[in-house]
Order: C-alpha cells, then structure tokens, then sequence
C-alpha cells in the first residue's frame, strides 16, 4: 500500500504526486485505512491514471476521481472547462469533464487545498489492453527475434502515442528510447490507429504471464451468465461431492498401499467448486477494477494459452461472460471487445513473402491420418465467441506458430483493422471465409461462407485441402473439394451417404488453403456435435 502518501500542502504539488494517488473510488476508505492514512490527514490525491502525458479519451464525458479530506471543496480545470466536487466522507471524490474534442497538449489542474498540476494531457482515443504474455511481451524482444516491422517502428518517435503500465504507475511516451520495453501488440496497435485516424492513442496494458481466464472474470460476472451458472451449480451440488468420495477412496488406497508398491505419484484431487475460489477474479479486483470509470473506446484481449479452468463452466460460456461482465463493470453495454484468436498461428499464409505473414508455417501436405477431434475445439471455442454482439476477432492462424508468436507488429496492425471496422464504422475485410451453411446434395455437401471478400480461392496447391467429410459410421476421411462459387463441394469416393464435414479441425493447419482473394485464410468449422 505504498501508493498512499500525503501530498505536499505547501502550495503547488509537483506533478510526481499525481502518480501516488490510488485509483477505485469504492474501495478507497477501506484500503486509506489499511494502509494507516486517516481521512482527516489526506491531501487532494488523485488517480494514477491521471498523471503527465496521459490520454483521455474525446467525444464522451471524462470521469477523473480520487482522495481528500471530507468536506473539502475542489475544482477541476482542463481547457475551457470548469467542475467542482466535493470530498465525500469516506474521503472519495468524483467529478466528470464534458465531452472533449481530440487533440493537445494541455494542462489538468486540480485545486483544493493543494494544487495537482498534470501536464502535456493529449484527448484522442484510449483502449485497455489485457491478458496473459502475449499481451505482455515487450517490443524490443519480438524486435530483436526476427519481426523486422517491429524493429522498424522502434527506431521512430511517436509522441501522439502513450502506453500507462501498471508497474510504474506511468504514461510512456513511444519514444525509441522508451519503445523497446513496452508491450508489442499493445505498441504496435497503438501506433497503426494513431496513424489512420490521425489523433492521438493512449493504450492502458494490464498483463499478467501465465493466467488463465479464472483470474479475469469477476465471481458475480460468472454466476451472472446463466450458462456458467447452471453448469457450476451441477458440478458443485452433483459432480463434485462423487469425485471427491472417489480421490478419498483412493488416496486411502493409495496411503495403506506398501512402498514399494504404490503408483510414484499421488491421486490428484478433482477441482473445487468455482463460488469462493481463491483465484476467481483475483487480477479483474488487483488491476481492472481500479481503471473504472475510466472513460475508454474499447478492450484489447489476447489470453487463452491457460484458457479457463472453472469446474462445471463451459469454456465459450466463461469467455462470454467476461465479455459481459467488464461491459456491465463500464456500465457501456456495447463497449468492444477485440480478442485474438486462440490457438495462435499453425497455418500458411496466402503470401508469406509479405512483411504481415512472413513467420507463417509454409503450407504442407495432409498427414496420413486424420486429426483427432480434441484440438478443434480449443479453435472453436474462439470463433464462437464471435456471437457476442460488439465482439471482433483478431485472425492469427496466418501470422506464426507457437506459445509466443514473435510477429507481434501484425498482431497490433490486424487488431488495428478489427478496431477501425468494429469502433469506427470503416469498411474493410476482416476475416475469411467463414461457415455459413451446408446441404446434402446426394452423395456431395454443399458448404457455404460468408466472407468471401473477392471470392474463394486455394492457394499453394490446385486442389482446395483440409477438408474432412464422414458418413453415419461418424469416421472422418480426407475429403476431396472443390470451388464452386460463394461454396465448396465436399465429397469422398467411398462415401455415398455423407452427414458432416470438418475443415482445418486441428492445433496445426499448415495444409488448410482456403483463402478468399483477400488473403484471409478460412475458419475452422465443423457441422457435427459428435464427441469424436
């Protein structure tokens, strides 16, 4: 709680003291009290996010909000603008500017008893990025390993564009000198916008290594969604009390067995019941929940390596969830939230000698064997996401393989071109082709997309590959497809009698190479429920 030290009451307040002020106005009495500050004695603080070269977001009211003594009267200056407030008694005060136009630099003051002053404040556009490491992963390291555009842009100034950090409490400047530390995709995103609209960017990162959704969601966003709710109030009143007599039996099993007998490694107990969990919503409560009200254009989220691991919830249902529950947290019910897809990369790209695609895997032949079903679904609990209203997804099946895709210079510019169609109304194609519907049309399916940009294309080989198509035996074959307009056909020779189709229904999708003319690869989908 080192955040809370009282300000110099001398006359003006350095603009350093604005960076020690602490941020959620509803948890602010208890936690002054923690940290062994009484309301009596605190000077005018104000949020972190309130500090020099901040950005505030234009054409919206703009809340700004911090601590003081009770009783004590200020007013808020910023360009023409003049508000008051009044310090509540639990030593919490708010006030919000009108709507702003974009541009500056200008200065926020902040009078009472003491003086912030809160230099060069630009207006443009803000956004909150979040997630786990790759949202977190710094430029100059992607720079440094092979993305050549990154390295490019760390060589430029780019003074309309800022980046806050929670660990320094800061705005950064995207300066060369600073640029190499700062979150890649965040920075790159940043920079892209920045450059199409013309005004300034400020992106606010909150990133944590390693966190699975659990640490994102707020319990009563979770238990709000009814999908989530349902499935965890079965799983804790039903599935878990079975599977825990279960461990018992055989942990004791496992105790009385002789040593030179038991299994090397212990039974591994079933997860808990979600409700109460440790981790449940531990990051939302340490880092989200203070940016609000903080007035942002939308949400940046690139999470889903540790995905979630919520007993009796749904994965797609907990990602919807968090989607509707940091909406409801802004009390903005159309905020965007912009996500990439998940798992990254693993396919070809419609160029790789393209500066964008040029770490893509190279296109390869179908395998032998036909991919089991378990890692299509880990792809298709992203696209279904997509049924959120105000959500957009960022593709990266075509920008590199692995954990930590190094290409993060493509991953801020696609997620740029999803923000400029989702948030700002311009045209542009987004993906590829997507599943629209299917027919059987004797012994063929029929498949239709969406997407189709300038039209269906295969590309690296004649032949349209990554199809897989099955009959009532619910064995998948490798299928043999073909263009026909705005759809593929989809047979097989010993198929006479087909039901269902699979395309790129994998981890690895080097060999999928539909394309629309675009350059957009097409989605995984699949027209079965089977759970095989």
């Amino acid at each position: 709680m080192s955040n809370f030290r009282p300000s110099s009451r001398s006359g003006r307040t350095p603009p350093d003291a604005a960076r020690r002020a602490f941020a959620s106005p509803g948890l602010l009495s208890l936690l002054l009290m923690a940290a062994g500050w009484s309301q009596a004695s605190a000077a005018v603080q104000v949020a972190p996010l309130f500090v020099d070269h901040a950005v505030l977001q234009r054409d919206c009211a703009v809340p700004v909000w911090g601590t003081g003594t009770p009783g004590e009267r200020l007013t808020i200056t910023f360009r023409e603008q003049t508000v008051r407030a009044e310090i509540a008694s639990d030593g919490t005060w708010s006030a919000a500017l009108a709507p702003l136009k974009a541009g500056g630099p200008d200065t926020l003051v902040i009078s009472g008893s003491d003086t912030l002053l809160i230099e060069d404040v630009l207006v443009g556009e803000v956004w909150l990025g979040a997630g786990q490491s790759n949202m977190a992963v710094a430029a100059g390291g992607v720079a440094s390993k092979g993305d050549e555009v990154m390295a490019a842009l760390l060589m430029q100034e780019h003074p309309q564009v800022r980046i806050h950090l929670h660990q320094q409490e800061e705005w950064k400047i995207a300066s060369s000198t600073a640029a190499p530390g700062l979150p890649a995709t965040a920075y790159a995103f940043a920079i892209t916008l920045a450059k199409r609209l013309g005004i300034p960017v400020g992106i606010v990162v909150r990133a944590i290594p390693g966190s699975a959704t659990d640490f994102w969601i707020s319990e009563e966003a979770l238990l709000a969604d009814a999908t989530c709710h349902a499935g965890i109030v079965a799983y804790a009143e039903k599935v878990y009390p079975a599977l825990q007599r279960g461990y018992e039996e055989r942990r004791s099993r496992w105790q009385a067995a002789p040593a030179g007998s038991k299994e090397p490694e212990a039974p591994v107990p079933p997860g808990k019941p979600a409700k109460g969990a440790e981790r449940l919503g531990r990051h939302f409560n340490h880092l989200i929940r203070p940016l609000i009200p903080f007035a942002i254009r939308g949400i940046l989220w690139d999470q889903g390596e540790n995905m979630s691991t919520i007993a009796g919830a749904e994965r797609s249902a907990v990602n919807a969830a968090l989607v509707q529950g940091w909406r409801r947290a802004w009390k903005c019910d159309d905020l965007p939230f912009i996500y990439m897809q998940k798992p990254s990369g693993g396919g070809c790209a419609f160029d790789p000698s393209a500066p964008l695609t040029s770490l893509a895997d190279a296109f390869a032949p179908l395998p032998p064997e036909v991919p089991r079903i378990a890692p299509g679904f880990h792809r298709d609990i992203y696209l279904r996401l997509l049924s959120v209203p105000g959500t957009g997804m960022v593709m990266t099946s075509d920008l590199g393989a692995g954990t930590h895709p190094l290409k993060k210079s493509s991953y801020g510019q696609r997620a740029a071109d999803v923000a400029l169609a989702l948030a700002y109304g311009q045209p542009g194609e987004l993906y590829g082709p997507r599943y629209l519907s299917h027919a059987i049309e004797g012994e063929r399916i029929r498949v239709r997309f969406s997407n189709l940009g300038q039209g269906l294309v295969a590309r690296h080989d004649p032949q349209v590959r990554g199809f897989m198509i099955a009959d009532a035996s619910k064995v998948f074959h490798w299928a043999e497809a073909i263009i026909a307009g705005d759809s593929v056909l989809v047979s097989h020779p010993r198929i006479t009698a087909p039901v269902a189709v699979r395309y790129a229904w994998a981890d690895e999708i080097p060999w999928a190479n539909l394309f629309n003319a675009d350059g957009l690869p097409a989605q995984a989908f699949r027209t079965d429920t089977w759970e095989r």
